[in-house]
């Protein structure tokens, strides 16, 4: 989400739709690149963080995941 579009509710509304599509579906496994500073946003979603992290441009990122 853009900066300035940022707090309106757009990814989170994204994101809840992309993840139930997905677990009616039946998918199994559910991961993404997160930035670490926005961990706790993926966390409101019952994603955790996995044990793999990395930094790529000068930004941390760890995966988060959902395995149903």
């Amino acid at each position: 989400t853009l900066a300035k579009e940022q707090g309106k509710g757009y990814g989170s509304e994204l994101l809840a739709f992309v993840l139930e599509r997905l677990r009616q579906k039946g998918t199994k496994r559910i991961w993404c690149n997160a930035r670490a500073e926005k961990a706790g946003f993926y966390r409101r979603f019952g994603m955790v963080e996995t044990a793999d992290v990395f930094e790529k441009e000068g930004i941390a990122y760890v995966v988060m995941e959902i395995i149903h």
